[in-house]
């Protein structure tokens, strides 16, 4: 994983703040990858996504 200073949490809330106002997956990964896509790949955004859903 790439250094960041943002971290998986961080990436968590937001996901799970979306998720809250009813965004749909892609929405919410296309607004990840604008906030964190320098710091984080596409799979992992995705995989913090599917972890916000828990």
């Amino acid at each position: 994983m790439a250094m960041s200073t943002s971290n998986k949490e961080d990436v968590i809330k937001s996901a799970r703040e979306m998720m809250h106002r009813n965004r749909d997956n892609g929405y919410i990964l296309e607004a990840l990858q604008d906030k964190y896509g320098t710091e984080f790949s596409d799979d992992e955004l995705k995989k913090f996504i599917a972890e916000a859903s828990k």
